[in-house]
């Protein structure tokens, strides 16, 4: 048996999501920001140092001496080896870079002014937002976190209005019973897809609720209709059997007459059941196996006739099962039926240990082309003289009563188990 998947709840996708989302684009927009400040702060800095390295580029080319910068921050260097040791070492493993960061806070930008001559611009005092930077990063923290805690409340409250109604009405109707079904219910849900819904599945129940009516009355009158000829076999049979005098022939036939009357009061009993939907958990009782496996032997005991084939029971007469009365004569009448029919010689064993019922038979196995569905209805095998109902209604009995079947199909035979709960 499958298990249930698990349930995803989509309110809790909803605020998850949208919680994610929030921590996204907080944390995007605060990176932005982040760096655009300090991509403004590097903008206002260079500007001040190309603009005076033009000034001294100018005045160069008209003196042919390089002038003394008018900014106090700034200083020409001539020649590598003159720059200061905090930053020459870095700017020789990466000469592409203008902007370098040196000892004891000092933080540096550097132009050239020409091959082996350097404006260098030591801002430490004039920086804005790099002092900050810690500071910065806590509050565009504190920033998200609550930009967060905000998205999440909205989508709890989203999620509240859009999904409470769908778990509401999913909660209704899962009280539904078939004599009560709900109606007049849909008014009660706002305008939208929600109301939409609830309307659609209203008009569904309402149908429902007629097409349960009608199968209500048709199983009422059915019901009756067969146990009336099922109560006048079993009145005829009981003046034959107490009234006259039988030869022992006649007398075999009546009981094989009175046998299948029985066994038809007990399928329809349980067919009717099944129409019902009724609860088979509270209509257990405890059921002998050896007793019903016997008389439906003894029934179906004419499609041996002529055979050479042999019945073992290997079943313990203290056995017994908790099932609803009348299930396993279903089960025993057709699953023996099949292979009394079906085997023209060997054996057909039934066996019953650890909670399993098994018939296997010699009959030859079923053919390639029926084993996927051997259990759907009209499917019956060649030579078969029944209509092709008989493991249908044996699939829907077990599958109502908790009953796993298993087919084992073997070279030369077939053998059907049935593990019955607990």
């Amino acid at each position: 048996m499958k298990s249930q998947p698990r349930k995803r709840s989509i309110a809790r996708q909803v605020i998850f999501n949208f919680c994610w989302f929030a921590v996204l684009i907080s944390g995007v927009f605060s990176f932005m920001t982040f760096m655009l400040l300090f991509t403004v702060e590097d903008r206002f800095l260079d500007r001040a140092l190309y603009s005076e390295r033009d000034k001294l580029i100018a005045a160069y080319e008209i003196t042919g001496v390089w002038p003394q910068p008018n900014l106090s921050h700034m200083t020409i260097y001539t020649g590598l080896e003159t720059l200061p040791d905090d930053m020459r070492s870095k700017y020789v493993e990466e000469p592409q870079s203008h902007e370098f960061y040196g000892e004891e806070g000092r933080h540096y930008h550097l132009a050239h002014l020409a091959e082996d001559v350097f404006l260098l611009a030591e801002v430490s005092d004039q920086l804005l937002i790099r002092p900050w930077r810690g500071a910065i990063v806590q509050v565009f923290s504190i920033t998200t976190a609550l930009l967060t805690l905000i998205g999440c409340w909205i989508a709890y409250r989203l999620a509240r209005r859009s999904v409470g109604p769908l778990t509401e009405l999913a909660g209704f109707v899962e009280k539904a019973t078939p004599d009560n079904l709900p109606d007049n219910f849909a008014a009660s849900y706002p305008p939208n897809e929600v109301g939409v819904f609830a309307g659609a599945l209203e008009k569904a129940l309402g149908r429902i609720g007629q097409f349960i009516k009608r199968e209500q009355n048709f199983n009422r009158d059915v019901s009756h209709d067969l146990r009336t000829p099922i109560a006048v076999v079993s009145g005829a049979v009981e003046i034959l059997q107490k009234r006259h005098k039988l030869d022992k022939p006649v007398a075999e036939l009546v009981d094989r007459i009175e046998l299948a009357n029985r066994h038809m009061a007990r399928t329809v009993e349980a067919l009717l059941s099944l129409a019902r939907e009724e609860d088979a958990e509270r209509r257990r009782e405890p059921v002998k196996i050896l007793p019903i496996l016997e008389k439906t032997i003894i029934q179906f005991s004419h499609l041996l006739d002529g055979k050479d084939v042999e019945v073992e029971v290997d079943v313990e007469q203290q056995v017994t099962l908790q099932l609803q009365a009348g299930v396993l004569e279903i089960l025993l009448a057709n699953l023996l039926s099949n292979a009394f029919e079906f085997t023209s010689q060997g054996v057909v064993l039934i066996r019953f240990k650890d909670g399993v019922l098994s018939i296997s038979d010699t009959g030859g196995g079923v053919e390639e082309e029926m084993r996927e569905t051997m259990f759907e209805v009209d499917k019956k095998g060649e030579g078969s003289s029944g209509f092709g109902r008989g493991l249908s209604i044996v699939k829907r009995v077990c599958e109502h009563h908790k009953v796993f079947i298993k087919v084992a199909h073997k070279a030369g035979g077939t053998e059907i188990s049935l593990k019955f709960s607990s």
